[in-house]
C-alpha cells in the first residue's frame, strides 16, 4: 500500500491564517492530508473527491469542506477544471474557537440538510466574490478577501461543524496513529 503523504507545501505560507489558490487542474491530486481545513469550490469542469474512502462528485459551483487531518484525494473529470482552493489553518481557527479540536467540519453542497441550504448558497456566493476580487484586484482586495474568509469560517462553525466523539478526537489530534 502506498504511503499517505502529509502535504505541508502551503502550511508555512499562511501568515494571515489562510491560503487561497485559484487553480486550473489537469491531473489528479494523490492521497494526502494536512493540518488545515480545506474548501474546494469548482468553477467549471468536474471533480471527484475521496475523503477516507467516501466519494463525492462536484459539478460547477459545488463545494466541499475537508476537515483538517482527513486523508483525501481529488480526481478531475475534464482536461482543465478550474476552482478555488481555500485552506484555513487550525491555528487561525483556534484564535476564534478555542475548542477547535473538539469539533469536526464537513460540508458538501451535493447533500445538505434543510438548515444548511441557505448558508451553503451564501458560502458559494462568497467564494464567487473571491474569484471576482482575484480577477479585478483593487487596493482593498486583501481586506475584502480576509473579510470573506472570516464570514465563510463563521458559516462553517455555525452550520457545518459537529462535536467530535472522544475516539475520533484522538485520531484527529494524532492522525498518523490511525
Amino acid at each position: 500500500m502506498d504511503k499517505i503523504k502529509r502535504d505541508i507545501s502551503m502550511e508555512p505560507e499562511m501568515p494571515q491564517g489562510y491560503h487561497i489558490e485559484f487553480v486550473t487542474i489537469r491531473q489528479a491530486v494523490p492521497m494526502h492530508w494536512h493540518n488545515a481545513l480545506e474548501i474546494l469550490f469548482i468553477l467549471n469542469g468536474r471533480a471527484k473527491v475521496v475523503i477516507e474512502q467516501n466519494s463525492y462528485l462536484l459539478d460547477p459551483l459545488d463545494f466541499i469542506v475537508i476537515d483538517s487531518s482527513k486523508t483525501h484525494e481529488i480526481f478531475y473529470g475534464r482536461g482543465n477544471t478550474m476552482g478555488v482552493n481555500l485552506h484555513i489553518s487550525m491555528q487561525f481557527i483556534r484564535t476564534f474557537l478555542w475548542n477547535a479540536e473538539l469539533i469536526s467540519f464537513f460540508g458538501y453542497s451535493g447533500k445538505l440538510e434543510e438548515g444548511q441550504i441557505k448558508p451553503a448558497m451564501d458560502i458559494c456566493e462568497k467564494l464567487k466574490d473571491m474569484t471576482c476580487i482575484f480577477v479585478r484586484p483593487s487596493d482593498s482586495a486583501r481586506l475584502r478577501t480576509q473579510a470573506l474568509v472570516m464570514e465563510i469560517l463563521a458559516d462553517l462553525i455555525d452550520y457545518f461543524s459537529i462535536p467530535v466523539p472522544y475516539s475520533a478526537m484522538l485520531k484527529k489530534a494524532v492522525p498518523w496513529r490511525r
